[in-house]
């Protein structure tokens, strides 16, 4: 799957440069194994609420993006946290 998303990266990195935005998108993905964020955040003293895109969008009035330019974001999650007050 990274490389799935690396290489959509790429394709909207491309869009943004024509657009005269020069930002290497594919950069923001890390390939390895990684924690949950949720998990990994609570565990350090944060509130954390994740949802899936369609949702985040419907929360906002926004209908989700149909087509296979936005297929892959469908099942990812948007994560919000807020620090907790009096963490280190």
């Amino acid at each position: 799957m990274a490389a799935s998303i690396r290489e959509r990266g790429q394709v909207l990195s491309e869009q943004w440069r024509q657009h005269g935005l020069d930002l290497d998108l594919a950069n923001l993905w890390y390939d390895g194994e990684r924690n949950s964020v949720v998990e990994y955040l609570t565990d350090r003293g944060w509130s954390v609420t994740a949802r899936r895109r369609p949702e985040l969008f419907a929360d906002y009035g926004r209908e989700f993006p149909a087509g296979e330019a936005a297929e892959p974001q469908r099942n990812s999650q948007a994560v919000i946290a807020i620090r907790d007050a009096g963490q280190d």
